[in-house]
């Protein structure tokens, strides 16, 4: 199965890869910067989609899109979401929600095997989103609680007991109340998300039920008026014209 991955959570991240018995990585690209990731977006998935596939984005075989669905702000987030949503409908290609923080406990978890794993992202306003995880089996995890958003120190008094591995932006921030357990890395690699995507769809197929909504994960009133989030989302409908280029 040949997966598209968008991230945009934190920065952008697009990532094609095929799962069958094993992991293709075909291609991969990452942004770190939040300032302009949306704007950036479409032009970074064309890129990496040509460079995967050889082809153009309506030629390349896709059959999935795993989209991160925060929590973030919303504006970055939100295109991210548009545009999985748009190039699914064009594409037929079903849209897979996955929380960008269960991604990046995976990546910790790849890493640090037998241990819980508190997930720190950066809130803004002096806050963090937070979720503590556990592996469930080599692709997946399972959030014990969250994601949440609040005060660094209320997350570690609320998982002192679990002592978990403590990774993310937001233990960076804020070290005196999160001290990170050790400099892993806290950009979320897309490859990830598409073990966790075809994890989660094979547990579907033996008859679980398996929660794949895309609606995002703002966990706050997003600080925008409403006629900006329209704007937002005609933009990106607008740039992906590039599905029938």
């Amino acid at each position: 199965m040949r997966f598209l991955c968008i991230d945009t959570s934190a920065g952008a991240g697009v990532g094609l890869v095929d799962i069958d018995q094993s992991v293709e990585v075909l291609a991969k690209e990452v942004i770190a910067d939040q300032r302009r990731h949306a704007e950036a977006l479409n032009e970074l998935i064309r890129r990496v989609v040509k460079q995967g596939s050889g082809k153009e984005l309506a030629e390349a075989g896709i059959e999935t899109i795993a989209v991160g669905t925060g929590p973030a702000p919303f504006t970055g987030l939100r295109a991210g979401l548009v545009s999985a949503r748009v190039i699914g409908e064009v594409l037929d290609a079903r849209v897979l929600g996955i929380c960008s923080l269960d991604v990046l406990a995976r990546q910790a978890l790849d890493q640090v095997r037998d241990r819980k794993v508190l997930v720190a992202t950066d809130g803004k306003r002096k806050e963090v989103y937070a979720g503590l995880y556990e592996a469930a089996g080599p692709d997946d995890v399972t959030a014990l609680w969250g994601p949440e958003v609040g005060p660094a120190e209320s997350f570690f008094n609320k998982s002192r007991g679990e002592d978990p591995f403590i990774v993310g932006a937001g233990a960076e921030l804020y070290p005196e109340a999160l001290p990170p357990s050790a400099q892993l890395a806290d950009t979320l690699d897309p490859v990830v998300m598409a073990r966790i995507g075809a994890a989660r769809l094979a547990r579907e197929a033996g008859g679980e039920e398996v929660d794949f909504s895309s609606e995002p994960l703002y966990l706050r009133r997003p600080d925008i008026h409403p006629g900006v989030a329209a704007k937002v989302a005609a933009a990106q409908k607008g740039r992906l014209g590039l599905l029938n280029e």
